[in-house]
């Protein structure tokens, strides 16, 4: 079952960048070029990955506080026992 929903997505795959390879004609920033689709599509989501990851991933200086004050408040209660 495994190996066969696998071979399907494979062949989609195949499919989706054959129907693809067409060039483009892509004009960013004052930059012209003629990439094929596929790349154009393929750059989109590794530059949306990336841009998600850092916007999801918590900042170090929140992060931080957060485990300064637990710290900070153990300590205090351990100190009054």
């Amino acid at each position: 079952m495994r190996t066969g929903v696998l071979g399907l997505v494979a062949v989609l795959l195949v499919v989706f960048v054959i129907e693809n390879w067409q060039p483009v004609d892509v004009r960013f920033w004052g930059v012209h070029s003629h990439p094929r689709l596929i790349w154009v599509i393929v750059g989109c989501l590794v530059i949306g990955g990336v841009v998600g990851y850092l916007m999801a991933r918590p900042s170090r200086k929140r992060q931080g506080r957060g485990d300064k004050a637990g710290k900070a408040g153990k300590a205090g209660k351990a100190g009054k026992a």
